[in-house]
């Protein structure tokens, strides 16, 4: 998210350090650790998207039970729920 506020892409009401804290308490979301297995997993998806960051957020969806929220298409096709 930061990668992309920098490049104008995404914006937020307040400065994201401020803002997403208060959206992650509002709406009861917790963080969820990388960890070495999860490079592992992510290493390990078909070759259907080359983002290593997409990658490791397609894992560690699939590895908690989660829904990416993202149009990101190609990200279903590494194995996660994707709702957008």
């Amino acid at each position: 998210m930061m990668v992309k506020h920098r490049a104008g892409k995404l914006t937020f009401p307040q400065p994201p350090e401020k803002w997403i804290p208060s959206r992650r308490a509002y709406f009861q979301i917790n963080d969820l650790p990388l960890d070495e297995l999860l490079n592992y997993r992510a290493g390990k998806l078909p070759d259907v998207h080359r983002d290593p960051c997409d990658r490791l957020i397609a894992t560690h969806a699939m590895q908690s039970g989660c829904t990416v929220i993202s149009p990101d298409t190609q990200l279903g096709l590494l194995g996660a729920s994707r709702l957008w």
